[in-house]
């Protein structure tokens, strides 16, 4: 063997190793380049249950628990751009306080129906408004017009600073029938009573109104010093014992799950964003529910003290869960310079794909759910954009042609949101594939490094192995010249 043999020898590895640095590249992908895909579900999701030990930020309203029993977060994120993204029934909270009272008793609770007496045609019963979340029952029969039952507590005394107390009730009425009223009488040793009823016909703003229909996560706080005394004793509300739940002139089912009179302060339920008389947005505590149906949150930080601990049932969420939170594994990109110039004015394209899904999970579901892409380019960029469903974890490569459905004609104005799916199921996982042609910029700006430009792997991207590579390529083709191989062909010319 000459020399000139073993130097060919090794030019020709060197150009085998050279080919390998094709412009067909696999990269990450650049998810804060404006240019990027980034298709999105958005959704309402309810947790059964979040535990305000896990925390309260929005991150943290996303842990739930998995079918494991462990703690798990979902790769989403809170929707803020809604001003109010979580909502709750009042009555589904379970805080320990709202089954506190008689708080001089630790023995005794008014959620308990053992500690209630009633009339005749009254009963009482233990119950729940949600999984977990105690409340008495109280149902009547054969109430007509101009008679009343009812059911009373009077296990506890309250003998001081009585006109200061909170009256503070959290109810679920499933039944009222037509002239039907519910009240809520708080009584004195001697029968005097400050009163706060549920009636169809009345003003819900006043101040002793409750509410006005029935339904649940009713939830009412108000002083007993700013509701009228009904002097049926001497006329002075002194020394509290008794709290008596009435059905006036036709049937009622009523459940309690909070319950209260020794109280000096509210509740906070939390706070909303409201618009004022001049459309801007403002911040409002909430502490009571006259209206039926959820409340919604700003937010579920601002809810007021003793809640640390307490779980929210059925808990809903505005939810966004991007491209850009999915794990790496379910992204991929491979970038490719345009050296035969396929199109024209165009430096290279890229081939890109999507992975996601939403999680199947016994405590979690979905309502509203949409899978939407913004587009990014201009219509002229996209070579073809594909969606496969339920496709699982099916390597991409592995993806049928007959699972594909074409949407490239959906990609007609820049800027636009086009509605990819919007039947989509838990458990199902989807893949989105787009092929884009793409400037120099562009082909630079989608691929991942960590600064965010054109990545380290990227031929021809302006990374750091794309020069190297050139370099590379330069000299091997320089020394090739020189031994007189003008191609590769497995053999050296003249060996």
């Amino acid at each position: 063997m000459n020399f000139k043999s073993s130097i060919t020898k090794v030019v020709v590895a060197l150009l085998a190793l050279s080919l390998l640095a094709t412009p067909a590249m696999a990269a990450g992908l650049n998810h804060s380049a404006a240019e990027t895909p980034n298709p999105t579900y958005t959704y309402d999701l309810e947790k059964a249950e979040h535990d305000m030990s896990w925390g309260a930020s929005h991150s943290e309203a996303l842990i739930y628990e998995n079918n494991d029993g462990d703690q798990s977060t979902l790769d989403a994120e809170v929707n803020t751009s809604a001003q109010n993204p979580y909502s709750f029934v009042a009555t589904d909270l379970e805080v320990a306080d709202f089954g506190a009272f008689p708080h001089s008793d630790d023995d005794i609770s008014a959620l308990d129906a053992d500690q209630w007496t009633s009339t005749a045609g009254a009963s009482v019963d233990n119950a729940e408004t949600a999984p977990g979340v105690d409340a008495v029952r109280v149902t009547t029969s054969g109430v007509g017009s101009g008679t009343e039952e009812s059911a009373t507590f009077s296990n506890f005394s309250v003998t001081s600073d009585e006109e200061k107390r909170f009256l503070q009730v959290g109810m679920d009425v499933d039944q009222l029938d037509t002239n039907a009223s519910i009240e809520v009488r708080v009584i004195d040793e001697d029968g005097d009573k400050k009163i706060a009823t549920l009636d169809e016909s009345a003003d819900p703003t006043a101040d002793e109104i409750i509410g006005s229909e029935a339904g649940e996560g009713l939830f009412y706080q108000h002083r007993l010093g700013d509701l009228s005394t009904i002097a049926d004793g001497d006329g002075d509300f002194d020394n509290i014992e008794e709290v008596e739940v009435a059905v006036l002139d036709a049937d009622a089912d009523v459940s309690i799950s909070a319950l209260n009179v020794d109280k000096l302060s509210q509740y906070k339920l939390g706070e909303q964003m409201v618009q004022n008389s001049d459309d801007e947005w403002e911040s409002e505590s909430i502490t009571e529910v006259s209206t039926p149906g959820s409340i919604s949150l700003s937010s579920l930080q601002p809810m007021g003290g003793g809640f640390d601990t307490a779980v929210i049932h059925e808990l809903t969420i505005s939810t966004k869960q991007t491209a850009a939170l999915a794990p790496s594994e379910d992204v991929s990109a491979e970038f490719e310079q345009d050296e035969n110039n396929t199109y024209p004015g165009y430096y290279g394209t890229a081939e890109i794909h999507i992975r996601n899904g939403l999680v199947d999970a016994y405590d979690l579901s979905y309502s509203n759910v949409k899978l939407v892409d913004e587009q990014t380019l201009g219509t002229d960029r996209y070579l073809s954009v594909s969606y496969a469903e339920d496709v699982g974890d099916t390597d991409f490569a592995d993806i049928g042609d007959v699972e594909w459905s074409a949407l490239t004609t959906s990609y007609s104005s820049q800027g636009s949101t086009v509605t990819v799916d919007e039947t989509v199921q838990a458990g199902d996982e989807s893949v989105l594939k787009f092929n884009v042609r793409l400037n120099q910029d562009e082909f630079a700006a989608l691929q991942a490094s960590e600064n965010g430009g054109g990545g380290f792997f990227s031929a021809n991207s302006g990374g750091p192995l794309s020069s190297i590579i050139n370099w590379f390529a330069a000299g091997v083709t320089a020394i090739a010249g020189a031994l007189g191989i003008s191609r590769w062909s497995g053999s050296s010319a003249g060996a």
